[in-house]
């Protein structure tokens, strides 16, 4: 029987007999890498191999190099602040909430009566406690002036009679000043209140009664009232203040606010949800629905200067209604006999919810629950900060100032121990912050408000304070003033941290890279794989059709191979065939000595499987 061949033929071989040059030729003269077919091409000089063989070492490095420098940078620095390309409203952020201090923190009328006290009754002990602690809320409130020891006899309580409270202490050996609850008290009693310094209030376009309004605070910068914030029982862990309003504390409550969701979403989620629960729009935060002095906050104060005892300077602050306020250092002058613009913009950071997987190093921000402060429920940086310095003063002078985060229980700094906890705080704030509460970053969300002030003074020459009937308010003869607070303008640009680069950002960065230095893409890599699996498994596998049909050349070739094959009928592989030696066709066709060829009878059809030669076979 005569053998019939197929045109389809194998060109595999076993891999133990492929050269290695074989299928690195093949795939640098078939690959999409630019330079790699100008090496692989066999009949290219070997200076020209080498001149290629260098650029394509060249542009890989190049793109390695630049490939590696964008991993560094997205690893040391893998969030950045933008801008973000809409704008917000001002009616979805909250009104920030606002102190108003008098600079006045001990009214003269109030230290003359507890000075009268002490004459009256020298060996009462409350009565040498009180003053004792009316001396140091005076020093506590140190000025520009007093920095110099200038005026210091004025503002200041006679110093014979707290000569004579230090001697009666020394004495008795009382702990004058370590009551926190008393020492509250007198700050308050001895301080201008609240409906006696803000006389009348609008909010939003409505009058209002202002002890609606404002709260009582104790801060830095000492008695004072504040608008639109957490009440003081909620917003501290350890202490309860028995003047807030129940009421206000659940409603508060009720909203589960944190920095995370204090700002509300375009579509009014938030309140929809709250209203379904509860009935009606929350209340709290008060928010102002359009920018202008029409619907902001405008209020009339009395400062009250025939009563100014012990001074300072600074008396307005806009703040994070969740911040506890630092007035002393944050907070600008109104001036009396004037009418005051306290407008606001705010200048807000948010962040992406992908940034949150990100180590805290890294994003160098916290989200809303994710850090919690022992005096305070809220976290914010101010938060942070203020029990930062109350840790440590309490660690190096076993006191807290009356105006810091503390417990109940925990002693309050005399007098004695004043000069101590100034030190430390001043030793603080000149070293900075940074390196002693290293635990304190910025808020991942968070609103910081910038404050412009512009005044006018108040007309003369009309009675500005004249009733309908004639009849003249109380105030008419007081250098009373007004102030404006509201937001500028009617929407803001918010900065938003997101990451540097997401996966898709890098990986078109390295895919850009690799394609300008090496017009690499994804093809590329399914082409090495392809030439180092596939494609050698296919060349070495028997009995497979793998290859390639046969051109016109091949089959004139294999026309003359059929001559020379013959069949041995007695071999016990029938399936081997041999062929003679024919020094022609070796001559004009075959470099080396042709052995002998397998064949295999599929569907009663020759076809060539495998080829034996002593090195090579070729054709």
């Amino acid at each position: 029987m005569q053998p019939q061949f197929d045109l389809k033929v194998t060109d595999g071989v076993l891999l133990k007999d492929m050269d290695w040059w074989e299928p690195t030729s093949q795939y640098c003269i078939d690959s999409s890498l630019h330079g790699f077919r100008f090496m692989g091409q066999p009949k290219r000089h070997f200076v020209e191999r080498v001149f290629w063989l260098i650029a394509i070492i060249t542009s890989m490095s190049v793109a390695v190099i630049l490939i590696l420098q964008i991993w560094e940078k997205y690893r040391l620095t893998p969030v950045i602040t933008v801008f973000q390309p809409k704008d917000t409203r001002i009616n979805l952020l909250p009104f920030p909430a606002i102190t108003i201090c008098n600079t006045n923190n001990v009214q003269k009328s109030k230290a003359e009566e507890y000075e009268n006290r002490l004459i009256a009754n020298p060996t009462d002990a409350q009565i040498n406690s009180d003053l004792y602690r009316l001396n140091h809320i005076c020093q506590s409130s140190s000025t520009f002036k007093d920095s110099f020891n200038l005026s210091l006899n004025r503002g200041a309580v006679r110093r014979d009679l707290i000569r004579q409270v230090i001697e009666f202490k020394a004495s008795r050996n009382l702990p004058f000043g370590t009551n926190s609850a008393t020492f509250n008290y007198l700050l308050r009693d001895v301080a201008q209140k609240c409906d006696e310094m803000i006389l009348l209030c609008m909010w939003g376009g409505e009058v209002r009664k202002c002890s609606h309004l404002f709260e009582e605070i104790e801060t830095d910068f000492g008695y004072c009232c504040v608008f639109n914030m957490v009440p003081m029982s909620l917003l501290m862990n350890l202490r309860n203040d028995s003047r807030d309003n129940q009421a206000r504390i659940e409603e508060w409550e009720s909203l589960s606010l944190d920095t995370d969701n204090i700002i509300l979403d375009e579509d009014g989620t938030f309140e929809n949800e709250y209203m379904q629960k509860f009935g009606t729009l929350p209340r709290f935060p008060r928010r102002q629905r359009r920018p202008g002095k029409s619907t902001g906050l405008s209020v009339l104060l009395n400062p009250d200067e025939e009563s100014y005892f012990c001074t300072n300077t600074d008396s307005a602050l806009a703040h994070l209604p969740f911040d506890f306020p630092n007035v002393a250092d944050k907070g600008v002058p109104i001036k009396p006999n004037t009418e005051t613009y306290l407008k606001i913009e705010p200048d807000i950071v948010t962040a992406g919810s992908e940034i949150q997987g990100f180590p805290l190093d890294k994003r160098n921000c916290y989200f809303g629950q994710e850090f919690s402060l022992k005096y305070f429920k809220y976290y914010t940086l101010s938060n942070c900060e203020n029990e930062c310095i109350a840790n440590l003063t309490f660690k190096e002078c076993d006191c807290i100032r009356y105006y810091m985060p503390r417990s109940e229980i925990q002693e309050i700094c005399g007098v004695k121990k004043y000069n101590c906890s100034e030190k430390i705080i001043r030793k603080l704030l000149k070293e900075g912050l940074q390196d002693r509460c290293k635990m304190c970053r910025p808020t991942c969300n968070d609103i910081e408000f910038k404050m412009t002030t512009s005044f006018m003074p108040m007309r003369t020459d009309i009675p500005l304070w004249e009733y309908p009937n004639r009849t003249n308010a109380s105030w008419v003869n007081q250098n009373v003033s007004i102030l404006h607070v509201h937001y500028l303008t009617d929407t803001t640009y918010p900065k938003q941290r997101k990451e540097l680069y997401g996966f898709i950002d890098l990986l078109s960065s390295t895919g850009g890279l690799l394609g300008l230095c090496m017009g690499f893409s994804a093809i590329s890599i399914l082409e090495i794989i392809y030439f180092f699996t596939l494609r050698l498994y296919c060349q070495s596998r028997s009995g497979r059709n793998c290859g390639h049909k046969m051109t016109r050349a091949s089959k004139r070739l294999w026309t003359q191979l059929k001559k020379i094959f013959f069949k041995v009928e007695d071999t016990e592989d029938p399936t081997t065939f041999y062929f003679r030696n024919d020094e022609e066709f070796l001559r004009g066709h075959v470099v080396d000595q042709l052995r002998g060829v397998h064949v295999i009878k599929p569907q009663q059809q020759w076809r060539v499987v495998e080829q034996h030669r002593n090195d090579k076979f070729a054709w």
